[in-house]
């Protein structure tokens, strides 16, 4: 025994040793950041068979428009019969458009149920190669009674991102001391968009889309008040839901789809299934009310967090609403006598302002013991030479007492010039109210990481070995990302994971696009279609950009060449426009226009040719006696604001003979007509060092 008491001890020491080396990692800024995203891993785990969900809904939020949708089948989201673009705003045009491309995939299947095989048309042909595998004449006849249309949400989701500012800094502390993970705070993403006054037909209402049962567990519901519209209070009740919830069921997955299907409803789909795995209960419970949105309620879920941690990669900068504390830092119960007049009069605010912010539907029916929020009802005054509190006083309506109390004032006569004091905010009118726009980034899109990884849309010809090479990656590391379990098998329009080649660079003062561009080794090419810049003029201190990964400074990148790429012709068709054609062939707005040289509202027409490159082709152009940036943008068909940016050039834009330019090629819009648009001396083509004759 005495011999392996030093075994014991070493045991110990090693097992402190690991132990303090763990919490060592985990202290650290990227160790601390690994545990959290492990963490949310456990938490919310994504089965395999939810992936093709989850990147559905994905698509749903990120690259789709209001105006653009999806007619797909509800069980196998993997399954798009067609994306629909350009639908008529009018509400029963759209839904005429639907109803007749639903009822065409309609009778496809139909016939395919039906045993038809010969002479099939080629939408037949592709419907039936998405039923790889299980085409019998049972499943084609299902399906053909459930295809379902989903619209875009882009711009609703873009809009929800802008409005969580508001609301996530009251959200976010409630969630902390309930001990909830803090990515349950996106739920409202795909509740109610974080507008405080939705409401569904169902009854749902706020911002956690309580139902009015719901409610009265926790809040006060009835005809004269109804508390789920009180931020604070309704996430309070949301919190407590999720809580027991999960406290039933076990697991989070459980827990949140039961936030949409029931508590009891998720219980008898665990006993139905004898599982608790949520991609198993999706895929094999069939009860009454479980449908399309509870079997998709956690995928939405993921989805919306993915997306929100993510927001820069898919939306760029956004400026989030202020946050709503900053408006209604007090909060007033309401006394015995109070009425909404009396409650203004008292806080220097108007009735109209209290309804607006305390989402009144009724002004008159407010009830002793309830709380409402009070706008804040000062501001900073800088005082003035010649400034005394009696004029501060009439300046803005209050008086030198109030002045005196409010700033702590020991000597009202010793104020001087500079000296800032508090002043009445004046009466905030509904209009005024609304919260505005700041930079400031909500702390859970601050703690989101960069991207592993960048989005690609399959093409006509692809192979995961041309991919690759494209992006400098191997094939088994594109499968590996992916998940496919056959690396030949890809499909045209299919969204693949590219490893990410670039990282976030913030713009600093004196910057330009130029600047950034030789920095970085790139090009500014290359730039303005990584960060899909319409005026690449116009950026300015603080904003983010990408740029490519793992480069160094090195000579002027913007006389580097850009990589050989062949450009492709298309020719519009009915119902195209830009960003369409961009999604498309994988590659943005601003560089179709800038390859046409089209200029904004960026309107094309069916059966015009356009030029698509995934990068802008540049040229260079020697300056020549006589020429001003004016001139040489006039004879390019481009902007001077664009050659400046280009060239790093700076106001008064002097140019002098003999100094080499970068220009944008652009190419004549007439069929078979390749030639360069511009006079003048044979130039060099920037995507192949060549030289190339002039027009």
């Amino acid at each position: 025994m005495a011999e392996q008491q030093p075994l014991r001890l070493g045991r110990r020491w090693v097992w402190w040793v690991s132990a303090c080396l763990a919490a060592l990692v985990c202290l650290s800024p990227v160790g601390a950041q690994a545990a959290q995203g492990r963490q949310a891993g456990k938490l919310f785990p994504l089965p395999k068979s939810l992936k093709p969900n989850v990147d559905f809904w994905i698509r749903v939020f990120t690259e789709l428009e209001f105006n653009t949708g999806v007619l797909h089948d509800p069980n196998d989201l993997r399954i798009i019969y067609q994306t629909l673009y350009n639908l008529p705003r009018n509400k029963n045009r759209r839904k005429n458009v639907i109803k007749r491309k639903r009822n065409y995939y309609k009778g496809i299947l139909e016939r395919l149920a039906r045993g038809e095989r010969h002479a099939l048309t080629r939408d037949e042909r592709r419907v039936l190669s998405m039923f790889r595998g299980k085409q019998t004449a049972e499943a084609f006849r299902r399906a053909a009674r459930r295809v379902r249309f989903q619209t875009g949400m882009r711009e609703g989701f873009k809009k929800s991102l802008v409005r969580s500012g508001a609301y996530l800094s009251e959200i976010q502390p409630i969630f902390d001391r309930l001990g909830l993970p803090k990515e349950l705070t996106m739920l409202p993403h795909i509740e109610s968009s974080f507008s405080n006054k939705a409401h569904s037909k169902y009854g749902a209402m706020g911002l956690w889309q309580l139902m009015p049962a719901t409610g009265r567990r926790f809040l006060t519901v009835n005809r004269t008040v109804d508390e789920r519209r009180d931020v604070r209070l309704a996430t309070i009740a949301a919190g407590k839901l999720l809580k027991d919830n999960y406290r039933l069921l076990g697991t989070w997955p459980l827990a949140i789809t039961a936030y949409n299907h029931g508590a009891g409803g998720m219980r008898r789909a665990v006993k139905k299934t004898g599982t608790k795995n949520i991609g198993t209960i999706v895929r094999r419970y069939r009860g009454r009310s479980f449908g399309f949105a509870s079997r998709n309620f956690y995928a939405e879920f993921l989805a919306a967090v993915h997306v929100a941690k993510h927001y820069r990669h898919y939306f760029g900068a956004i400026q989030f609403a202020k946050p709503q504390s900053q408006y209604a830092p007090r909060r007033y119960r309401v006394q015995h006598g109070d009425s909404l007049g009396r409650i203004a009069a008292r806080f220097n605010t108007t009735v109209k302002t209290l309804v607006a912010l305390n989402d009144l539907e009724q002004r008159n029916l407010i009830r002793v013991g309830q709380v409402l929020h009070i706008p804040a009802t000062h501001r900073n005054y800088r005082v003035r030479q010649g400034d005394s509190l009696a004029r501060i006083a009439q300046r803005f309506g209050t008086t030198v007492g109030a002045l005196t109390a409010i700033n702590d004032v020991e000597q009202p006569h010793l104020i001087k010039a500079g000296q800032v004091l508090r002043v009445p905010a004046g009466r905030m009118t509904a209009e005024r109210m609304p919260v505005g726009r700041t930079t400031a980034v909500p702390a859970i899109y601050q703690q989101a990481q960069p991207q592993a990884w960048q989005p690609y849309r399959v093409r006509q010809g692809d192979s995961l070995g041309h991919i690759a090479k494209r992006f400098n990656t191997t094939v088994a590391a594109l499968a590996a990302t992916n998940d496919l379990e056959h690396q030949h098998l890809i499909r045209v329009g299919q969204v693949l994971r590219i490893p990410a080649t670039h990282h976030d660079y913030r713009v600093q003062q004196g910057d330009s696009l130029a600047r950034i561009a030789q920095r970085f080794n790139t090009t500014v090419a290359d730039l303005i279609t990584l960060n899909d810049v319409d005026q690449p003029h116009l950026i300015k201190p603080g904003q983010a950009l990408r740029v490519p990964a793992g480069r160094t400074a090195a000579a002027p990148a913007v006389h580097e060449s850009v990589q050989p790429q062949k450009p492709q012709r298309y020719r519009v068709q009915p119902g195209d426009s830009l960003s369409v054609i961009a999604a498309r062939f994988n590659t943005t707005v601003a560089t179709l226009a800038m390859v046409n040289g089209l200029s904004k509202p960026y309107l094309i027409k069916p059966g015009q040719v356009l030029d698509v490159a995934q990068s802008m082709p540049l040229r260079r152009y020697q300056v020549r006696q006589g020429d001003t940036l004016g001139r040489v943008a006039k004879r390019f068909r481009t902007t001077v604001a664009m050659l400046a940016a280009l060239n790093g050039l700076r106001k008064p834009y002097l140019i002098k003979t003999g100094q080499t330019l970068v220009i944008p090629q652009l190419r004549s819009q007439h069929p078979g007509d390749s030639t360069v648009v511009g006079k003048g001396p044979p130039d060099e083509d920037m995507r192949t060092g060549v030289r190339v004759p002039a027009a």
